[in-house]
């Protein structure tokens, strides 16, 4: 269950080194079918893990998932926040949420109790403890409107853009599969040439060394003709 946080918490967001919020100031409600929902990311930017908590000042009226947690160095996690069923939009804008971190040693334990009792023994307040405080907001219908415009045109770009990698893509496999081609047929040639010239020599030796013999052959019958007469 998400904990309640008193009214002296509402003070202004406190810079932190260990988290990196987003959106850093306010979680942004939409429409998901029949709920309302909110998405924060955090992420661990320091070089040891850390224990983040949720807090918020209406924990009846919110479902927090994941409220506690472990973030190792450089991972992040996404926490989503559900406004119940029975509540009413318009007083989002007086919810605010607290997000705790704080840094772990080596030999603490991670286990999920051990992190729980970390937390009950550790005073908000503390030094130990960095804190982010975010804002809940609702996008008014014609923002809605504008965001959906805005996203339609970022979908349509992006399907252009997509379009044009594919063709790209495609001419660039075809180019390359021509040139396979073309490389294939050159070696074809090439060692077709080799082979003819080869027969050419061949038969050239055969000729050559036919007409030597027909050549002594020949002499050899004149002079068998001679020595008779």
């Amino acid at each position: 269950m998400t904990d309640q946080m008193g009214n002296n918490s509402f003070s202004e967001k406190t810079d932190g080194t260990m988290l990196q919020i987003n959106p850093q100031d306010a979680i942004l409600f939409t429409k998901a079918g029949n709920e309302l929902v909110g998405m924060v990311e955090i992420t661990n930017i320091i070089q040891a893990p850390v224990t983040y908590k949720i807090k918020t000042t209406s924990p009846e009226k919110f479902r927090v998932r994941p409220s506690t947690g472990i973030l190792a160095p450089g991972s992040n996690a996404v926490i989503n926040v559900v406004l119940q069923q029975g509540h009413q939009m318009p007083l989002l804008s007086k919810d605010k949420f607290l997000v705790m971190c704080m840094e772990l040693s080596s030999d603490t334990s991670t286990t999920s109790h051990d992190i729980a009792e970390l937390w009950k023994n550790t005073a908000s307040f503390s030094s130990q403890v960095e804190q982010h405080r975010l804002k809940c907001w609702m996008p008014t219908s014609t923002q809605l409107a504008n965001d959906t415009t805005k996203n339609g045109s970022l979908y349509t770009s992006t399907f252009e853009s997509d379009r044009q990698g594919s063709h790209f893509a495609s001419t660039v496999s075809q180019l390359v599969t021509t040139t396979n081609r073309l490389e294939s047929q050159i070696k074809f040639n090439q060692t077709l040439q080799w082979v003819t010239l080869v027969v050419v020599i061949l038969l050239s030796v055969a000729v050559v060394y036919i007409l030597k013999m027909e050549i002594k052959n020949s002499n050899g019958e004149y002079c068998t003709s001679m020595h008779r007469n």
